[in-house]
């Protein structure tokens, strides 16, 4: 269970938001809304670990995730930000299998990009491909790495239909199997069941 007491967050020495608290149990997805330059990106670095609040904690498990558990808890996340953390140079196939062998989960690289509709793109460098593809690409380390916390940033972005409800269904899978989601969005999420934050409620 992750629990956010009282999170406040500035950005270049402005407060973006405070007062900022919510849990997200088991089996929950948690879609984050707000206007540009609200916080959504500064609010899920935070939950990464990535940025410090300016006030509140953060509690996984009623620990706080900055204290002795926070190698633990970075191990069980899962983080995918607008910067696809797509390594150009490297093929397809490389980037998946990168990022699943730092979870020891090789093994899923297969069925991931198979998911996503890579396998004809296996070799290719991953300059060559377009922004959509390099988001499936990115997105496929969902599948190819353990992880119990998805961290989602405007995740549906740069999608067609076909592939947004792909994405949709593993986020209810992963709830199903007893996992979060956490994810900002701007329009509309093929997600049936979540609950909503909007950060100008704490602007």
């Amino acid at each position: 269970m992750l629990t956010l007491n009282n999170i406040a967050c500035e950005r270049g020495g402005r407060r973006l938001f405070s007062g900022l608290g919510f849990t997200v149990g088991d089996c929950c997805t948690v879609i984050i809304r707000g206007g540009n330059g609200s916080g959504k990106t500064t609010l899920l670095n935070t939950i990464a670990c990535l940025s410090s609040p300016a006030d509140g904690e953060i509690l996984y498990a009623n620990e706080n995730v900055r204290g002795e558990h926070w190698a633990e808890y970075c191990g069980i996340i899962n983080y995918i930000g607008h910067k696809n953390a797509v390594k150009p140079q490297l093929t397809v196939r490389e980037n998946i299998e990168f990022w699943a062998d730092l979870t020891d989960s090789g093994d899923r690289t297969d069925a991931a990009m198979s998911f996503f509709d890579l396998d004809q793109y296996a070799d290719v460098l991953c300059y060559k491909l377009s922004v959509g593809w390099q988001k499936k690409v990115a997105l496929a380390r969902l599948l190819a790495c353990r992880s119990e916390i998805w961290l989602l940033d405007e995740p549906f972005a740069s999608l067609d239909e076909e592939t947004s409800l792909k994405l949709a269904s593993i986020m209810q899978t992963r709830c199903e199997q007893g996992g979060s989601v956490i994810l900002t969005a701007h329009g509309s999420v093929p997600i049936e069941s979540s609950c909503e934050i909007r950060l100008e409620d704490f602007a």
